[in-house]
């Protein structure tokens, strides 16, 4: 079956309200496209095929998705898109803030250097991190170069700072909750104070 034939039949299943249908043909169609140049021109389907996998419970589907378009748009250095992704992946998973980084990697790995620094002042705005949003400021007035290797620098730590989050045991807080315990057995309590001479 032809690839527009598969798109009005998904068009048609969602449409009907038959969403793990339409997302089963969406995914047919993106595997016949995936290894070719043509899957550049669909990649709305990848967004299309992460909203509907949110919708069906799919989380990480969803993240899945949204990541491989916002792997090609990043490699052509188009940030509103790779902006926009990023927003969609939070929404399904508040952690995934690492997403950020490695797209901004891939950006600048490509040449895409105020493309890569532009989405990581993004990153900085949304969650409030000023110090790293007056680092990228400050290196908008360098030369690329020099650019080019403060944005490696803080991507750098900061995936380093992530990948040491994420090896960290879970708080205590975090944890399942424990039956209370007894308090520890420390020094027996002082004598009652004698009562006061009449």
């Amino acid at each position: 079956m032809d690839i527009k034939t598969l798109k009005d039949q998904a068009r048609g299943l969602e449409q009907q309200g038959r969403v793990a249908d339409a997302l089963a043909l969406y995914r047919q169609v993106i595997d016949q496209l995936d290894s070719t140049t043509l899957i550049i021109r669909e990649l709305p389907l990848f967004v299309k095929v992460g909203e509907l996998s949110a919708k069906v419970g799919d989380g990480a589907g969803a993240i899945s998705s949204y990541e491989k378009a916002a792997e090609h748009y990043a490699d052509d250095g188009n940030t509103p898109s790779v902006v926009a992704l990023c927003v969609k992946i939070l929404r399904v998973d508040v952690r995934r803030t690492a997403v950020y980084f490695r797209l901004a990697r891939r950006m600048l790995d490509r040449g895409h250097v105020e493309p890569a620094r532009t989405l990581l002042v993004d990153f900085a705005e949304r969650s409030k991190q000023q110090r790293l949003l007056d680092t990228l400021q400050a290196a908008a007035t360098r030369p690329a170069g020099d650019v080019q290797a403060i944005l490696a620098h803080l991507i750098e730590s900061a995936e380093k700072s992530l990948k040491a989050r994420e090896e960290r045991p879970a708080a205590p807080e975090a944890a399942a909750p424990r039956a209370p315990q007894p308090p520890a057995a420390g020094p027996p309590p002082p004598p009652p104070a004698p009562p006061p001479p009449p």
